[in-house]
């Protein structure tokens, strides 16, 4: 069971180990200027709050997908195998391509 947010649709990418990278930095940049706190500071205080979390969310979506190991782990542990007894999930053979 998911505890984290889905990255790979937060950026409309699909869900895989091997991945668009030049894709993945466009989206993280994008978001980076639509998102930023800086550019809310005179919307209403709930309006800065989710503007802070989405650009929270864009930040750590990228520090994950952009590192092979951390989007193993968080591939991994979206499919809970990385959980104690998690032998018997079962990913279908073509999941890391």
């Amino acid at each position: 069971m998911a505890t984290t947010p889905n990255y790979f649709a937060f950026y409309g990418l699909p869900e895989g180990f091997l991945l668009d990278e030049a894709a993945l930095k466009t989206k993280y940049y994008q978001l980076s200027r639509e998102l930023h706190p800086d550019f809310h500071a005179q919307d209403t205080p709930a309006a800065q709050a989710e503007a802070l979390r989405l650009s929270t969310l864009n930040t750590d979506a990228y520090r994950t997908l952009a590192s092979a190991d951390a989007r193993m782990a968080y591939l991994l542990g979206q499919h809970g195998l990385l959980e104690e007894g998690s032998a018997q999930n079962q990913l279908p053979s073509d999941f890391l391509m």
